[in-house]
């Protein structure tokens, strides 16, 4: 998920750490986009994960353990991506 949600919210720019055990069903938490590349293995042996996560979402990672950093906002990257597409000339997504 790049744009906005059901909602019409862009979800934040995240950074999830957290146990591998947890981590693996982080993906059953509504309103929260891992992305596909990025994961490393940290060397206290924990997971971080790059993503997007409505404030919803976050809070639930949190509860169930990981620390959610956030990166940019959602109306942060809402204007980086209005911008960009001005240049362009083109929609925003």
């Amino acid at each position: 998920m790049v744009g906005p949600g059901a909602g019409g919210e862009w979800p934040d720019g995240v950074v999830i750490v957290g146990p591998e055990n947890v981590m693996i069903g982080l993906t059953d938490i509504d309103g929260l986009y891992i992305f596909d590349h990025g994961q490393r293995l940290l060397d206290d042996g924990r997971w971080e994960v790059s993503g997007r996560a409505t404030p919803a979402a976050a809070t639930e990672a949190r509860a169930r353990g990981c620390t959610v950093t956030v990166l940019a906002t959602g109306a942060e990257l809402r204007r980086e991506s209005e911008d960009r597409a001005g240049e362009r000339g083109g929609p925003v997504a």
